[in-house]
């Protein structure tokens, strides 16, 4: 019995407040050599880009509403950019050759959010294993339940191995069920069960799925990696294209008027 109440201190001792995992993400750059440039520009990819593009007749892709403009010569539309910021893509052949523009900045903070994200889904499915016996005192117990909520915290799943220690006997069934449950509700807070348990040659197993909520960064959050003068380069070309498309709603709403006047007068 006292043994059974200096664990529920020891598991009790360790009790936190359920955190919320955060993928942490770093960014970084290196150095390109020549033969790395070489690669890239030799790369499937950029073989559909800008000048390498081989058809020279193509159709642009509205950004807005995805839908091909009239046939247009590569030249002009490659002219019709500014190269350091954003690049004209090859995105299909058939039936005609369509292009794309796109937004350098964007495509990375796409990249990385992705990236982001499958580091997210691989730790949320990796699994770790702590074992213990049978025999494990209680201070012993404090720490190893540490260490499981440390892993659970982490979003990680958690096989709990209880095995005989050698030359001992194995508890009862009962007791072995008992520790399990004592050991499970000092993190019952930051996790469940999502297998059954198993007991076979004197060993108890134990699956426990962490309840925490892994956050993924979005991409606003990836903005701020970007250089001020990126940001206020896509920020003046926003208001360009939003001072363009007013422009050309209104030409269209004024083209019926001016055909009704000259019906007027004829």
């Amino acid at each position: 019995m006292s043994a059974f109440l200096a664990f529920r201190l020891a598991a009790f001792s360790v009790l936190r407040t359920r955190p919320t995992a955060l993928v942490k993400f770093q960014h970084g750059t290196r150095a390109m050599t020549s033969k790395t440039k070489q690669q890239k520009a030799s790369s499937p990819r950029n073989q559909n880009r800008g000048e390498n593009i081989k058809q020279r007749i193509v159709q642009l892709v509205d950004q807005e509403t995805g839908k091909p403009g009239p046939p247009r010569n590569l030249g002009d539309i490659l002219a019709s950019i500014d190269e350091k910021t954003h690049y004209v893509e090859l995105v299909s052949e058939t039936p005609a050759p369509l292009v794309k523009i796109f937004d350098k900045a964007e495509e990375k903070i796409r990249y990385l959010a992705r990236k982001a994200q499958a580091k997210a889904s691989a730790q949320r499915n990796q699994r770790k294993e702590i074992q213990l016996t049978w025999s494990t005192q209680p201070g012993d117990i404090a720490h190893k339940l540490a260490k499981v909520r440390e892993e659970l915290e982490k979003g990680c799943r958690v096989d709990l191995v209880f095995a005989p220690k050698k030359k001992t006997n194995c508890p009862p069934i009962m007791v072995m069920r008992q520790r399990l449950d004592e050991f499970v509700a000092g993190c019952a807070d930051l996790s469940s069960e999502w297998r059954e348990r198993v007991f076979e040659r004197g060993m108890g197993l134990v699956f426990l799925q962490s309840k925490v909520e892994i956050q993924v960064p979005d991409k606003e959050d990836f903005r701020g990696l970007l250089p001020k003068s990126v940001l206020r380069r896509q920020e003046k070309m926003l208001k360009e294209r939003e001072k363009e498309k007013k422009l050309m709603e209104a030409r269209a709403s004024a083209q019926p008027s001016e055909q009704s006047e000259s019906d007027i007068f004829t």
